[in-house]
């Protein structure tokens, strides 16, 4: 049986093998460059094809979607792809390799920056918001290229940058011309299958003060004092809104749509008052409230709050919008994709999925309103372990993680029926990709240091990556000039020349796998050589 064979050839070995190496490289926000290398030279070990691109951050700021918290100079975008266009439907798999900071070390029990299996979980930055997903989406994809499934429909496994601070990855993707039938961005979800995220967005208020010496205090006007009323004000606002909850989907969160003030700054001398506080937070929305509305209604609980105070009155609060700006995102919670997915686990562990929403924004957002392709959110691990000393994700988590999302690829992508087992055609699936772009492209040899530049592409966003063009702009992978067009990339075939048994789960069953990774002089994966078309 198909399935069987499928969720046979996961290597959860070789998964946390990788997930280990990924979670050692600190791919802060702005710093994500190196994991990205990493996952694309995996991806070329997994089969997969694979789109390389340099963000044109420029460009992307004109987008209205486009939000960001830290300036980036450079940024790569990496999208696997698998599977025909012959009549089955499209599947995107979505995760992000950039992480938050560690904080302070010394909390952790475990270096955040190794990847530690210990107690059954997996330790370290990253583990589970969400490496862990990522390679969880990576290794599903590989299962059907190892059992030799051919999909009916194209498989895309997106791994961006930017997630935490306003999803300029995902946002690159989407104008790429990344669409699909279905999408799963494999967020910590407890396994949960969410088709519901709030949304959050980004606030700061600046709260004025008049300075005096703090011997004669009382000359002055603290602002730290002044913050009081209008932190109140906010917490009532919370509260508020957060009574009027209806939705069935976020019915087990006492606060879904939360409030949260997570920095201060104020003063600048111990023995002065405190001229200016600054203060800044997110602010959950609702699934289905109108962003701006949603602002105004913050804004006017500062200034009623500011009314109440003769100071305030007469030198008010200044609100700013700022950084990540997370719209709220769902789709119905009978369509296709949230049956496939609770279909699949419910296969995978023979018990019902749970249905919920979650309570924290997500790329999901990007897929859904801005390429208008219906996603969930689906993963292993509790967001409640992210962004804290000690980070990690449950080993079996993972790994029904990795079962339920190939199942899932498998039945909603289609496949073909034949069981052919020779190896020929089981490469077929992935080098058809090559023969279409052979008879297709119209690429022509470049100027810049033997680049091909495309020369039928349209002037404005890349192609639709169903064009079977590779693009991308320079980076630091020596891949040439970047110019006013898309480059190609072509990504040769995996060598199978150093295949090995490997037993399944100690079960004595076996299946095969390729070798040993490439990698470059330092030991660190060696990212993905662009070459020329072949027969040109």
């Amino acid at each position: 049986m198909i399935e069987r064979r499928v969720l046979d050839a996961i290597d959860v070995e070789g998964m946390l093998a990788y997930l280990r190496r990924l979670i050692a490289i600190p791919s802060l926000s702005g710093q994500e460059t190196a994991a990205q290398e990493s996952v694309a030279a995996q991806m070329e070990r997994c089969g997969l094809e694979i789109d390389v691109w340099e963000l044109d951050f420029e460009r992307l700021r004109q987008h209205p979607a486009f939000s960001t918290e830290v300036e980036r100079e450079h940024g790569m975008g990496v999208v696997g792809l698998m599977g025909e266009e012959a009549g089955g439907r499209s599947l995107i798999l979505n995760g992000h390799t950039d992480v938050v900071p560690v904080g302070d070390e010394s909390k952790w029990h475990y270096p955040p920056w190794q990847g530690t299996i210990a107690d059954e979980r997996i330790y370290g930055r990253g583990a589970v918001d969400m490496k862990g997903g990522l390679c969880c989406a990576l290794f599903a994809a590989k299962a059907l290229r190892d059992a030799g499934v051919c999909l009916k429909g194209k498989l895309m496994i997106e791994s961006v940058i930017g997630e935490e601070d306003g999803g300029v990855g995902t946002l690159a993707a989407v104008l790429r011309g990344y669409h699909a039938d279905g999408a799963v961005v494999v967020e910590p979800t407890e396994l949960i299958v969410a088709p519901a995220h709030a949304g959050a967005l980004n606030f700061r208020v600046t709260v004025p003060g008049r300075s005096a010496h703090g011997a004669l205090r009382e000359e002055g006007v603290s602002a730290i004092e002044k913050f009081i009323p209008v932190y109140q004000a906010l917490m009532a606002l919370e509260r508020e809104r957060n009574q009027q909850v209806q939705d069935p989907l976020f019915a087990r969160y006492k606060l879904p749509y939360a409030l949260c003030v997570g920095t201060m700054q104020a003063g600048d001398w111990a023995s002065t008052v405190a001229e200016s506080l600054t203060f800044e937070g997110r602010y959950g929305v609702a699934v289905g409230e109108d962003i701006e509305a949603t602002r105004r209604l913050l804004e006017e609980t500062v200034a009623q709050a500011a009314q109440s105070d003769p100071w305030l009155r007469e030198h008010p609060p200044l609100v700013e919008w700022w950084g990540g700006q997370f719209e709220p995102a769902s789709i119905p919670p009978d369509h296709p994709i949230v049956g496939a997915v609770c279909g699949a686990y419910d296969a995978v562990t023979g018990t019902a999925a749970r249905v919920e929403g979650v309570p924290y924004g997500a790329d999901m957002r990007l897929l859904v309103n801005e390429g208008r392709t219906p996603t969930v959110l689906f993963g292993p691990g509790d967001v409640r372990n992210a962004h804290r000393p000690d980070e990690y994700a449950p080993v079996a988590e993972l790994v029904t993680a990795v079962r339920t999302l190939a199942l899932t690829a498998l039945r909603f992508c289609g496949y073909e029926k034949q069981e052919r087992e020779n190896e020929n055609w089981r490469l077929g699936c992935t080098r058809s990709f090559h023969r279409a772009r052979e008879d297709s492209s119209t690429h022509r040899r470049g100027a810049g240091g033997g680049a091909i530049a495309e020369t039928s592409g349209r002037a404005g966003w890349p192609d639709h990556p169903r064009r079977r063009v590779h693009h991308h702009r320079q980076s630091g992978l020596g891949m040439g000039a970047s110019g006013p067009h898309p480059r190609f990339c072509a990504i040769g075939a995996p060598t199978l020349g150093h295949l090995r048994r490997h037993d399944l789960d100690g079960q004595g069953g076996s299946r095969q796998r390729a070798g040993p990774a490439p990698t470059a002089a330092d030991g660190r994966d060696r990212p993905p050589q662009c070459l020329r078309p072949p027969g040109r």
